[in-house]
């Protein structure tokens, strides 16, 4: 058992005001994703591209990624001709 049970009214006042805020955040993450994904989807018909392609684009420039996602392809690519399948 963790002890919760015996926490003070002051404490549990606490937990209630993280688990409402945190409520709130969860709910506006949401929202700006829908946001995010109809904007992904209107700029992808507009110009013809997939929205995974925009989407993958988004996150390799977020996390910063590009050299990894590179390298990545280096070695498929490597076994692609590796195999004779270029």
């Amino acid at each position: 058992m963790s002890g919760l049970a015996s926490i003070s009214p002051e404490d549990r006042k606490k937990f209630k005001n993280y688990i409402d805020e945190g409520l709130k955040v969860l709910q506006q993450i949401e929202d700006m994703k829908g946001g995010l994904k109809d904007v992904t989807k209107s700029l992808a018909e507009e110009f013809g591209l997939a929205p995974a392609k925009l989407n993958a684009s988004l996150n390799i420039i977020f996390k910063n990624s590009l050299a990894d996602k590179k390298e990545e392809m280096d070695v498929i690519e490597e076994i692609i001709h590796m195999t004779g399948h270029a």
